[in-house]
């Protein structure tokens, strides 16, 4: 059985359920004056990290739970969930926690430095669930009173047995268990040991700290209590992360493997970080310890940091961006072989081999045609899927360049041995004033960094400013481009910005997940039971709108970070983004004010004045028109291939003046679209049609910028999208409505 997301919706909230039931007891019980009269007998002196199992996935702990609830409880997200569908049933057991921890002063005197953790733990068949361990301190010997009560709690019923443990020497512990009347899945199981009280929705969980009980694993681990004796800063939530445990973890939800998961898995031990809550965020800081096994992340031990930048350049529908980046990429290539050989050799030997084979079959050096231009960052990015064609393997690598032009001379020469020595030849797509090219080399990357990059073989691969960026589709390619060239990068979004911000600018690892872009991907790999529940929770998803991690070489640690944004208008966002991403792509807009059409006159012909017609090498027409006074002048006509009329447009001594149409490609010459130009410049109104005459586009334009109404429609003509710029920038709110003429997104200005 998988623990997939259906599951997960349910087993959180039957976390938060028992959460807000056990903690609303106890308070309540708790905040009676005449409990002081019981606090002078103490049972044991156990601190609770003792007693959590050494194969706990996550652990998060606070020594202050009221002050941790009142964070929490006043923040804008929490304020938005629980007006969520999702937390609608959970409300009233929210509201009596608010009652006894925001409200009741004595409750809180005596919650305060008082530890309470919550593990994770594998529950086997592959799935996870939750202990609660809180220390009770003096109060323990109320428990057993306590407990009774437990009996008059309204809606449940409380039964006990007993547990033993440890043969003839050890305990029994005495099991309470609450079961909800009106749902009798729903059950609360727990027990005291010593000053412990132990809760878990899963009884086998509870008898497994039981038997580990007081093992001191996490306590007098060397790794665990390097990174825990280094943090400094609030003490209000810890959160303990057991990085051996996440390919478990990550395959109780999917069942596609992962090399990210793995390089975690194989390459840290620890994270301890404290937890801080912010009206929109929540940010957790502190330590990662290294494993002594080979990884990648092994090799930035001795090599210093580098700047991540290539959000400039990378489209704003990325899902994942994953950067590495080094002062000294040199440096840490050597580092990262050193540490391959050592930990697979027998990988490295055929890597080593394949490297080989492919310098003396194709004749070009890897050391200096390659390796010998890269600068400071390489990042892997996964797009959102772009279409029904879209595969799971599409991604993109972006590669910065210590010299842009080394990088073309170099790869340029790599292309010239490949087409020398091989049959097959790609020709060079010439897109929207980009070249898309192709290395015919399968494993390309994965001959260089290992299995991290195996997904991109035979990449396709383009120049933006000073990256590379390779492809395994032409696909992403042109939507990076297409983006690139709208100014649809991700730090052209303010929030994305604002977020990447709270991160350091140098660092060696750094990712980033936009939720919304991964929403499709989420919902299409998921399992079919799971689909409905991930559709009708599609908004509290997204809320969680973005996801940062990031680590530093910190004398033989990692500086960590993580860091999740909230934002309630996220899916909404979302949604007029991709439609006017799609609606741009869609429109021939770019290609029409890139001027690629204009008449361009071969230098080998002689210019006459009277009328032109310009042909191509099998006689094609391309232009005809007339020449006066040297320039070409009066209406001209491009053509397409097969002859038929593409653009009719006036020139004037040269430019383009005047109104110029575009034709689909067919004999009945249908009007594509009508363009009012200004000396080359777009000024006046862009109109473009369907095939059938409907509208698709209207945009207004002054001097060769936007400047005005942007409408998008669908060909049934309802309007798609519209928006308003005022020289070239995006103004006040863009909305988008669905074919049948409802809005369904919106999207503020100030924000992308």
């Amino acid at each position: 059985m998988r623990h997939n997301i259906n599951t997960h919706f349910f087993a959180m909230k039957k976390f938060l359920k028992s959460f807000f039931l056990v903690i609303g007891i106890a308070a309540l019980l708790l905040s009676g004056y005449w409990a002081y009269h019981h606090f002078f007998k103490q049972k044991g002196n156990i601190e609770a990290f003792q007693a959590v199992p050494d194969d706990a996935i996550f652990v998060a702990a606070t020594t202050n739970l009221t002050k941790a609830w009142h964070d929490l409880s006043n923040s804008n997200f929490w304020a938005y969930l629980k007006t969520t569908e999702y937390f609608a049933d959970l409300n009233e057991d929210i509201e009596l926690v608010d009652e006894f921890l925001n409200e009741n002063a004595l409750t809180s005197k005596m919650l305060k430095n008082r530890e309470l953790l919550i593990a994770g733990l594998d529950a086997g068949n592959n799935t996870w669930d939750m202990v609660y361990l809180a220390d009770l301190q003096e109060l323990s010997s109320y428990f057993d009173e306590w407990a009774g009560s437990l009996k008059l709690v309204k809606g449940y019923t409380t039964t006990e047995s007993k547990y033993s443990c440890g043969g003839e020497n050890g305990n029994t512990y005495v099991i309470y268990t609450m079961r909800d009347q009106e749902d009798l899945s729903f059950m609360i199981h727990l027990t005291l040991a010593d000053n412990l009280l132990v809760i878990s929705l899963d009884k086998k969980l509870l008898y497994q700290v039981l038997e580990k009980f007081n093992n001191g694993y996490w306590t007098s681990n060397e790794n665990f209590r390097l990174v825990s004796n280094d943090l400094t800063g609030s003490n209000l939530v810890k959160l303990f992360l057991n990085y051996k445990r996440v390919p478990k973890l990550y395959s109780m939800y999917s069942t596609e493997p992962s090399e990210s998961m793995d390089m975690l898995s194989q390459s840290l031990v620890y994270s301890v970080l404290n937890l801080e809550l912010y009206d929109d965020e929540i940010v957790l800081s502190g330590n990662t310890s290294l494993d002594s096994v080979y990884s990648y992340l092994r090799a930035f031990s001795n090599v210093g940091t580098g700047k991540t930048k290539a959000y400039n350049i990378l489209s704003d529908q990325t899902a994942v961006y994953l950067s590495l980046s080094f002062n000294d990429f040199n440096k840490f290539y050597d580092e990262l072989t050193a540490e391959y050989a050592r930990g697979n050799q027998k990988d490295w030997d055929d890597m080593q081999k394949l490297m080989k084979t492919t310098e003396k079959l194709l004749g070009f050096s890897i050391k200096d045609d390659f390796l010998g231009w890269i600068g400071n960052e390489i990042t892997i990015a996964k797009l959102r899927p772009l279409s029904e064609k879209s595969r799971d393997i599409d991604a993109a690598i972006a590669i910065s360049a210590d010299n842009i032009d080394k990088a073309k001379a170099h790869l340029g020469n790599i292309l010239t041995h490949i087409n020398k020595r091989t049959p097959l030849k790609f020709k060079v797509e010439p897109y929207r004033n980009f070249e898309i090219q192709y290395l015919d080399i399968k494993g390309f990357f994965k001959m260089f960094f290992g299995k991290l990059f195996s997904k991109v073989e035979k990449p396709y691969f383009t120049y933006i400013e000073d990256f590379v960026v390779f492809a395994n589709s032409q696909e992403v390619l042109r939507q990076i481009i297409d983006d690139y060239l709208m100014g649809r990068t991700m730090t052209k979004s303010v929030k994305f910005s604002d977020f990447k911000d709270g991160f350091d600018n140098k660092a060696n690892l750094t990712a980033y997940i936009q939720t919304p872009r991964m929403y499709e991907t989420l919902l299409k790999y998921s399992p079919a039971d799971a689909k409905p529940d991930i559709e009708k929770n599609k908004e509290l998803i997204n809320s969680f709108a973005r996801f940062g991690f990031q680590l530093t070489n910190n004398n033989g640690m990692f500086k960590s970070k993580l860091a999740i944004q909230y934002d309630s208008s996220a899916t909404q966002e979302d949604i007029a983004l991709q439609a006017e991403s799609i609606a741009e792509a869609a429109a021939g807009v770019v290609d029409i004010d890139s001027l690629k059409f204009k008449v361009a006159i071969p230098d080998t012909i002689k210019v006459e004045d009277g009328p032109l017609t310009i042909k191509d090498s099998t006689l094609a027409r391309l232009y005809d028109g007339n020449i006066a006074n040297g320039q070409v002048n009066g209406i001209w006509r491009t053509y397409y291939p097969d002859g038929n009329v593409f653009v009719s447009a006036n020139y004037m001594q040269g430019y383009l003046n005047g109104k110029a149409y575009f034709f689909y490609d067919s004999r009945k010459e249908t009007k594509l679209a009508d363009v009012d130009f200004d000396m080359d410049k777009i000024d006046g109104y862009y109109i473009e049609y369907y095939r059938n005459g409907n509208m698709k586009a209207k945009i207004q334009y002054e001097d060769g910028r936007r400047h005005g109404e942007c409408t998008f429609y669908y060909e049934n003509g309802k309007m798609k999208l519209q928006s308003k710029y005022k020289k070239g920038e995006r103004v006040g709110k863009s909305t988008v409505y669905n074919d049948k003429g409802k809005k369904i997104g919106r999207l503020d200005a100030d924000n992308y």
